[in-house]
């Protein structure tokens, strides 16, 4: 039986982008590692995920939840240096 690590391993997602799926779409964890193995797939998936952590970073900042924005700060930032992600689609 594989664990949600295993999963996660797989899949080419880091848990903090698994965390990030999983919350935009209100699903468990499980779920958005499937979710984000398809979004890794295209140059358009990789650009909705880089939109999922804008949005939340967004609403963080919104929220003044300031440990939560520097969170996903450093997130979007480790996406990007991983990922090829267009600007525009």
């Amino acid at each position: 039986m594989l664990t949600l690590q295993d999963c996660v391993g797989i899949s080419g997602l880091t848990p903090e982008e698994v965390r990030v799926i999983a919350e935009h779409e209100e699903v468990p964890d499980i779920v958005a590692t499937e979710i984000g193995n398809d979004l890794l797939a295209t140059p358009q998936g990789t650009y909705l995920l880089r939109q999922y952590i804008l949005e939340l970073l967004e609403r963080a900042a919104e929220h003044r939840q300031l440990e939560r924005e520097r969170w996903l700060r450093a997130a979007l930032a480790r996406f990007t240096a991983a990922h090829s992600v267009p600007r525009v689609l």
